[in-house]
């Protein structure tokens, strides 16, 4: 396990989960031409925008740091 994937591995808020943008990865393997894991119970989501869009839409808010 690395030092970024050990913090994510055990979530302190119970109902937080983890969505990876499909696109993002597919750039990102092809330009390091290797193959990025997802970390345990995360989803593979088609575009990382339209999932903060669709959770919007239902009421969700996004904060930005």
């Amino acid at each position: 396990m690395t030092a970024l994937v050990e913090p994510l591995a055990t979530p302190s808020l119970p109902n937080l989960t983890y969505s990876m943008c499909a696109s993002s990865k597919a750039i990102a393997e092809a330009k390091e031409q290797v193959l990025i894991p997802l970390i345990a119970g995360a989803s593979l989501v088609p575009f990382g925008i339209g999932r903060v869009v669709d959770l919007q839409l239902k009421g969700w808010t996004c904060i930005h740091a």
